[in-house]
């Protein structure tokens, strides 16, 4: 069997629809995103491959545009900005 994807994760897409109410803008570049969540992505500050146990945590994730999560992506240094450090 396959594992999940974020196209069919009943869960994760659950919990991006509980948070689209929280969706004001990009965390990175500020830009104003919709709030029905179009053009949003939302971005796992620690990268789920390597926390496993943050994958669904609210805390590590942020809504980014998708030019800004492309950006981002694996890059350690950009994602440290965002990193609550007890998490760790």
């Amino acid at each position: 069997m396959k594992p999940p994807t974020r196209t069919n994760d009943s869960r994760w897409k659950n919990l991006r629809k509980s948070l689209l109410p929280t969706i004001d803008c990009c965390n990175r570049c500020l830009t104003p995103l919709s709030q029905d969540g179009v053009g949003a992505e939302l971005h796992h500050i620690l990268p789920y491959s390597k926390y496993p146990h943050l994958e669904y945590e609210q805390n590590n994730l942020i809504w980014l545009c998708e030019r800004c999560n492309r950006k981002i992506g694996a890059d350690v240094e950009m994602r440290s900005n965002f990193v609550n450090r007890n998490w760790i």
